[in-house]
């Protein structure tokens, strides 16, 4: 039982994700990078469109029968400034329009999309009900533009600059993810599995798509296949494989011969030369499998790489390579993590950024993990909170969020409410977390509760690993001016009200 379950669990979050990424691909027109104040969110009327909403205006109604803004949308409602009693609402980040037919007022612009989407899949409850979370994520899709743009001058002249969206855009969605780093400058693209290619293919992204890691032996046939899927639709895509096995590189050539392809599959040789995880070990080997990639006619050699490898030990190799296979074969091994901020000469003659993309070297950070404080108990001396067998040695105020295990929430230590860090207490299990917010006074059932992003009103940065948060919390696509977060905006308009 405990196995079919993981799989219905596994399943519904890749229903969401793709669900999501439909959403997705009706937005993908290029972001406003210089909208001044402005930030694009997805319009309530329609989740598949967006609307510029602007800081200095109400927004107008986009729908017949939606009612005015009551204030802008993205707009902060204002904390109780000095000397004034506590607001006895919650305290939301955005007030909203009043669209008596489905939304509640103050919700994000963000939960507007998710309910609004939602409530026309009547249809469709039991998929809603398994890939359900009351976690969400917003990604920033102007921010991923903007980490693209920032790291593109720094690309060696004449490099090739490919931006890595394994895990799924390291959790925040494939086809966003090569979307924003494409318009940013970024011309190729690197997957970790045959069905994130694919995914980027059916989006419309004909930039080249590498498959950078090699799958098992029965995937061989659809590798083989997979560069003339859309054959006619992305002429000027295609897809390198990459491979370190005598075993596979035999079972892709046959399976490129039998589909009697009109262009050979192209083929990236992998070689350790420092880190001992994927790889030949020896220049030998390595000339060895090149040889038999020649001698195919359905396989093309295209490159050679290395991952956290070592410069001095894999030039020696390039050069074999050049020598016995012609000038033309690609070299690479800089990455984020290696290599690739530590000099140009690393950088060969193409580089595969993958967390620096997404924010790592800056903390410039695209996503923000969201949920909301559904209770709010006293806690006594003595009390056990959850499934925590100590009992606790003070007194404090308790807040409750719907967001535990289940979403991945379990590695979280502390969050931020109404700008303030609050540390996560007991252990909540499954379905919860519990909060001391014993340090916020004033804070309410309904406040926005942030997991993970920037920042609280000292500029802490609360950072999660993204590819940790359950595939079933869903991936909302924002878009804001310059890259700012909406919540730096929030925070902007909490200190001007305090």
């Amino acid at each position: 039982m405990a196995a079919i379950a993981m799989v219905i669990l596994l399943a519904s979050g890749q229903l969401a994700l793709g669900r999501r990424a439909e959403l997705l691909q009706d937005r993908d027109a290029p972001s406003d990078a210089a909208a001044g104040s402005g930030i694009q969110f997805p319009s309530v009327a329609n989740p598949g469109g967006t609307a510029l909403l602007t800081s200095g205006a109400p927004a107008a109604a986009e729908a017949p029968g939606m009612a005015e803004a009551a204030a802008p949308v993205g707009a902060i409602a204002a904390a109780p400034a000095p000397g004034e009693s506590p607001n006895t609402e919650p305290y939301l980040s955005f007030q909203s329009p009043n669209d008596s037919t489905f939304l509640s007022p103050g919700l994000s612009s963000t939960e507007q999309q998710r309910f609004s989407v939602e409530s026309g899949k009547g249809s469709q409850d039991f998929e809603l009900a398994t890939m359900d979370s009351n976690t969400w994520v917003e990604v920033n899709y102007t921010q991923l533009v903007a980490n693209a743009q920032r790291l593109l001058p720094q690309v060696k002249p004449g490099a090739i600059a490919m931006a890595m969206v394994k895990g799924g855009g390291y959790g925040h969605g494939v086809v966003t993810a090569a979307k924003a780093f494409l318009e940013g400058g970024f011309t190729e693209i690197g997957t970790g599995t045959l069905n994130e290619a694919l995914a980027l293919r059916r989006s419309g992204v004909s930039a080249p798509v590498h498959l950078c890691y090699q799958p098992d032996i029965q995937s061989a046939p659809a590798v083989a296949h997979a560069p003339d899927v859309q054959a006619g639709h992305w002429c000027s895509g295609y897809l390198p494989v990459y491979v370190e096995d005598s075993a596979f590189v035999e079972a892709l050539c046959q399976a490129a011969i039998s589909q009697n392809k009109s262009s050979p599959v192209s083929v990236h040789i992998t070689v350790s030369t420092g880190a001992l995880r994927e790889g030949v070990r020896t220049e030998a080997q390595a000339l060895a499998l090149g040889r038999q990639v020649v001698a195919c006619r359905a396989l093309h050699l295209r490159g050679l790489m290395t991952h956290h490898g070592n410069l001095t030990a894999f030039r020696p190799i390039i050069q074999a390579f050049k020598d016995n296979f012609g000038q033309g074969i690609i070299a690479h091994m800089a990455s984020s993590s290696e290599g690739f901020f530590d000099g140009q000469e690393y950088h060969l003659d193409l580089v595969r950024l993958g967390t620096a993309m997404y924010g790592s070297e800056w903390n410039t950070t695209a996503a923000r993990w969201l949920t909301r404080i559904t209770g709010i108990k006293q806690a006594y001396v003595g009390d056990k909170l959850g499934y925590q067998k100590e009992p606790i040695g003070r007194d404090m105020t308790i807040a409750l969020t719907d967001a535990g295990a289940v979403d991945g929430a379990d590695i979280i230590n502390e969050v931020v409410i109404r700008g303030k860090v609050c540390p996560v207490v007991g252990y909540g299990g499954m379905n919860m977390h519990m909060i001391d917010i014993s340090s916020v006074p004033d804070a309410r059932v309904g406040d926005l509760v942030m997991m993970s992003g920037c920042c609280a009103d000292d500029g802490k940065f609360l950072q999660v690993w993204v590819p940790s948060i359950w595939p079933n919390v869903e991936r909302i696509e924002i878009r804001g001016s310059e890259g700012l977060h909406a919540f730096e905006q929030e925070q902007s308009s909490r200190s001007e009200h305090t």
